[in-house]
């Protein structure tokens, strides 16, 4: 017995048989049928089953392709091929339309029939009620996956049209990418490029062995890998990795997507996504399901994507934050692999691969430390940084990417979530701006050096190891109001070429129990992923000290404080608070401050830098007046200095002449009101 020589053949010979088959049922004699009551039964013909077994015999002997791939994966049975033949056969000559019509009349439509399959098997063999039933039930493969079914009850009916699904013809002509409905909520992932990952190497051994035990074993139970992780740690990639090691694709699904639709398009899309994973063998990965909005009333609807997906196909995963709270267990076999974070040393070579990968060099031999040292990112922000940061180098014609152009790539990823739960900080102000007294700069630059070497101390030194906890920075700023505590944070954050957020409290503290803890864990987990620095002012109204309990209220008050050490402890970014009262804090926490710096009242030579400092050069300043006069005589904040000066300014222009003496001493006189204080006249000589 010979195979096929090619897939055209293989085609050609089975419309060959069915020209036959719908030949001999031409020929039946239909007049008997009906006299009696009977229906018509058409009589078997040896000769037409022993040409079927015969062009089954070759197809096992010869070279699967794409359609007969598909024929042997969705039919078990003769009912079934047949099935799939009809509905196939106008895809392949269009005159099958015509003969249809003839032999079922013009109201069964220029499509086969379920009612026809079933006469045309009965001149192979008569179909036992249960292959039928089976053939026609929304469960079985073939309408799951193959054909177009009833809308009201999924199943087929005598006069049902067999017309192949949109998925499944897709499928069968070698198409690229997915079919059009799928698109908006799907994505084929790319086999990835790099061969080793630098994380998780582990994990994807253990996630190829599984899918491998699952997804080659079709009488295994269904397998359902649960990657558990932050957005960009790699979830993807590392399914991606094992899929390619048993040589499948992966099917990104967004259920986020689904769920914001319609209840009948999300069956459809979802189905549709099933259908394409089960034709073509790949992995379909959920995602976006804890994220997602569900619609009143359809509480249940996770998880009954979960089981539609453990019935359809052999293995699947699912990707998410954390482990997703169910209303009832999920039928599969189930791996749960929670991907860690990168250390320092990890992040620094994911930036030289990211680097490499995106094609455009960086700047300087030593950014991809300065980047691991300053930033905390996942493998997929830094991909989305340096993108961004590429477009930016590409546009201002920079033979490199530089500093500058990470920073804002970094800035653009998660702005908007920080913006809705946080008051952006942004200003201009420079180290020379900045003028305090020589103990706070000097706790400042050894500040700066905790945050430039992280990756020297703690990734090659090997001290992350050594550090679960408390890898982050963390500011006490304390002194008198107008000192520059805020103008503090903000140069810092132009110094890393970060944002910096302060946290508004009324946002915050919230009057019912847990609320302000719910708060408080989206703050922190959204600066985690911007990279942002937290700047708590007034920060003694949220980190205030615990007391004796008295009451309900004490112990909510508490838990609120214990909740609040602890999330600071676990953040790795940079967070400064800024208080007027250093002792209102509770003691465990001055303990995970790792600097307290005091912001106190300006000396007379930090006060005669601010008046100099102050008055702008292209400023009118009259020859009579004498800055040190005004530093040596009053004891004044940074900020009072430049409330003066902007009014003195004010004053001169308004009289149409330079700053006087006379126009600070008023504008002087005005801001010893607004703290309660009187000036006396003879202090201004």
């Amino acid at each position: 017995m010979q195979p096929f020589s090619s897939e055209r053949e293989w085609r050609e010979s089975w419309l060959s048989l069915l020209d036959c088959l719908l030949n001999a049922l031409t020929l039946q004699d239909r007049s008997a049928a009906g006299k009696d009551g009977s229906p018509f039964r058409p009589q078997p013909d040896t000769g037409l089953y022993a040409a079927f077994c015969r062009l089954l015999d070759r197809e096992a002997l010869s070279p699967c392709g794409t359609v007969c791939g598909l024929f042997r994966k969705l039919t078990r049975t003769p009912l079934e091929r047949l099935m799939l033949l009809l509905a196939f056969a106008p895809e392949w000559d269009r005159r099958y339309e015509d003969r249809f019509v003839r032999l079922q009349g013009e109201t069964s439509g220029r499509r086969a029939c379920f009612g026809l399959a079933l006469e045309l098997c009965a001149l192979l063999e008569e179909p036992d009620e249960r292959e039928a039933r089976d053939a026609a039930a929304p469960q079985s493969a073939l309408l799951r996956f193959a054909l177009q079914r009833e809308k009201e009850t999924g199943t087929l009916r005598l006069a049902t049209p067999l017309t192949v699904s949109d998925t499944l013809l897709h499928t069968a002509r070698g198409l690229p990418g997915l079919p059009e409905k799928l698109r908006a909520a799907c994505a084929l992932l790319p086999l990835p490029q790099r061969p080793d990952p630098l994380l998780h190497g582990e994990e994807v051994e253990r996630l190829r062995r599984f899918l491998a035990g699952h997804a080659e074993r079709p009488d295994a139970p269904h397998g359902m890998a649960l990657l558990y992780g932050a957005p960009g740690s790699g979830r993807r990639f590392a399914l991606r990795l094992a899929a390619k090691e048993i040589g499948r694709q992966v099917l990104s699904i967004d259920c986020g997507v689904l769920l914001a639709g319609r209840r009948d398009t999300l069956r459809e899309v979802l189905g549709g996504a099933l259908a394409f994973c089960f034709l073509t063998d790949a992995i379909p990965a959920l995602c976006g399901l804890d994220g997602a909005h569900v619609p009143q009333g359809e509480e249940t609807l996770p998880p009954w994507i979960l089981s539609e997906t453990a019935g359809a196909v052999p293995a699947s995963a699912l990707c998410a934050r954390a482990p997703l709270r169910l209303e009832r267990p999920v039928p599969a076999e189930k791996l749960e692999i929670s991907l860690r974070e990168a250390t320092i040393e990890e992040q620094k070579q994911l930036w030289e691969q990211c680097a490499a990968a995106a094609g455009y060099p960086l700047e300087g031999e030593d950014d991809a430390t300065w980047y691991a040292s300053i930033y905390s990112l996942t493998p997929g922000q830094m991909e989305e940084a340096l993108a961004a940061a590429r477009t930016v180098c590409i546009a201002q014609q920079e033979p490199a990417i530089t500093r500058e152009a990470v920073a804002h790539g970094v800035r653009a990823l998660c702005r908007p979530r920080m913006e809705a739960l946080a008051q952006p900080l942004r200003s201009s102000f420079t180290w020379e701006d900045l003028a305090l007294e020589p103990e706070a700069m000097e706790l400042l630059k050894k500040l700066c050096g905790r945050i430039r070497y992280r990756w020297l101390v703690k990734g090659k030194w090997g001290f992350d190891a050594k550090l679960p906890y408390g890898r982050g920075v963390s500011v006490l700023l304390y002194g008198p109001p107008g000192t520059g505590k805020t103008m503090t944070a903000q140069v810092l954050a132009r110094e890393f070429g970060m944002d910096a957020y302060r946290v508004d409290l009324s946002r915050i503290l919230d009057k019912y129990i847990g609320e302000t803890e719910k708060k408080l864990g989206e703050l922190f987990d959204a600066a985690r992923e911007a990279n942002a620095i937290l700047f708590f002012d007034e920060a003694d109204a949220l980190f205030a000290k615990r007391t004796e309990v008295e009451d309900s209220k004490d112990r909510y008050a508490n838990a609120e404080t214990a909740y609040l050490l602890q999330r600071m402890e676990e953040f790795h970014g940079i967070s400064i608070l800024a208080t007027n009262v250093a002792q209102n804090f509770d003691e465990a926490f001055k303990r995970r401050i790792q600097f307290m710096i005091p912001v106190s009242m300006p000396g007379e030579e930090t006060r005669k830098r601010l008046w100099r400092s102050v008055f702008p050069p292209q400023a009118p300043l009259a020859r009579d007046v004498s800055l040190d006069f005004f530093a040596k005589r009053f004891e004044l904040t940074g900020s009072s200095i430049k409330n003066i000066a902007l009014a003195a300014a004010f004053l001169a222009a308004e009289e149409g002449g330079p700053i006087r003496r006379a126009h600070i001493a008023h504008a002087l006189r005005d801001e010893y009101l607004k703290t309660g204080r009187v000036l006396m006249e003879h202090e201004l000589y």
